[in-house]
């Protein structure tokens, strides 16, 4: 799951997730549902989120792409 928030955008599920301000590319892990720093979970959970986080990337490479002349 991927939200935007102005600024902040918010990466991964419930359990696991990063967050952080776009425009600086700095981001910090954490636990959403345990409302913690220290994010933990199962594999599962953890290649969820590393999912998400290439998918964004993708999407960051497509929309910086130029056209070539």
């Amino acid at each position: 799951m991927i939200k935007h928030d102005g600024k902040q955008v918010r990466i991964g599920g419930s359990t696991l997730a990063i967050s952080g301000d776009r425009n600086h590319d700095w981001f910090i892990g954490h636990s959403p549902h345990y409302e913690a720093l220290a994010a933990e979970g199962p594999w599962e959970e953890w290649v969820r989120l590393a999912q998400a986080i290439l998918a964004e990337n993708d999407k960051r490479q497509l929309s910086t792409k130029q056209p070539q002349r």
